[in-house]
């Protein structure tokens, strides 16, 4: 039985799609109960709780022999992920695929580097063997922008110049199910990117080409994107953690393009043209 953790949110709910469309059964780990029937199109077996509380999940890990690993963005999430590793060891889990990000190192420069670096290292001195699946920014990041397109004609950001390779979520869950379901992906870390590096100059070209209409970019500082991404409902940690992120990007950080996309799935990634 596969387990799907994180399972409401963009990855997750690919990776849910990905099993779905393969027949492939899974059970699906939510912590809102309410959120339970988003899992009824895709037929899982779906049990409530909070990795943040130990004992909370351990139901979802009786029978469990591959697991799908990924919590939220905020300063619980190594506790998070330490938590399941216990439960999963005690558990006899076999093999866990962790969502993390390009740069995961417990030593980075960002916050949020940092934390999937430390899980990373965790989980990879446990009884079960691993795959990291290190994912660049989403293409479908895109979807904050919608307002102020809509209201003004344009993206809003500190970075302008700075190129990136987003990646569709769909390329990163098709990623994951492959590390899952198939078999020589233990042990191995894939960087998962798109095809190209973007600026978001040249993402505001692209969303005036999708929708017929003008859209332009606009600087600002990165205090202003701090403030609205906190308007925006970004928890404080998070956002700070995306600031610091873009200094990364500023160096060069998350502009390679890599080859795993195709290599582990036989596909090319996304473009974002196409996204």
């Amino acid at each position: 039985m596969i387990l799907v953790t994180g399972v409401t949110g963009n990855v997750g709910g690919a990776v849910a799609q990905e099993l779905a469309s393969r027949g492939i059964p899974f059970r699906a780990l939510v912590h809102d109960p309410a959120k339970a029937a988003l899992m009824a199109p895709y037929g899982a077996d779906v049990v409530v709780g909070d990795l943040r509380e130990r004992g909370s999940f351990d139901a979802a890990l009786v029978g469990v022999d591959r697991a799908f690993l990924l919590t939220p963005p905020t300063e619980a999430q190594g506790e998070c992920e330490r938590n399941f590793a216990e439960a999963a060891e005690r558990a006899g889990v076999a093999h866990a695929v962790k969502q993390s990000m390009v740069g995961a190192d417990p030593d980075a420069p960002c916050r949020l580097m940092r934390s999937h670096g430390e899980s990373e290292r965790h989980l990879a001195r446990s009884g079960f063997a691993t795959t990291f699946v290190r994912a660049n920014a989403f293409m479908e990041n895109t979807y904050a922008f919608i307002p102020t397109i809509a209201a003004q004609g344009a993206v809003y950001s500190s970075i302008p110049d700075e190129r990136v390779t987003h990646v569709a979520v769909d390329d990163i869950a098709r990623v994951a199910v492959e590390a899952l379901t198939g078999s020589g992906h233990e042990g191995r870390t894939y960087t998962v990117t798109g095809p190209e590096a973007l600026s978001f100059v040249d993402i505001a070209a692209e969303l005036a080409r999708a929708t017929g209409r003008p859209v332009t970019h606009v600087t600002i500082s990165d205090d202003d994107a701090r403030r609205g991404l906190a308007l925006a409902g970004v928890n404080a940690w998070w956002g700070d953690g995306l600031v610091e992120l873009f200094d990364v990007y500023r160096a060069g950080g998350a502009a390679t393009v890599e080859p795993d996309v195709e290599a582990v799935t036989g596909r090319a990634p996304t473009a974002y043209r196409d996204w």
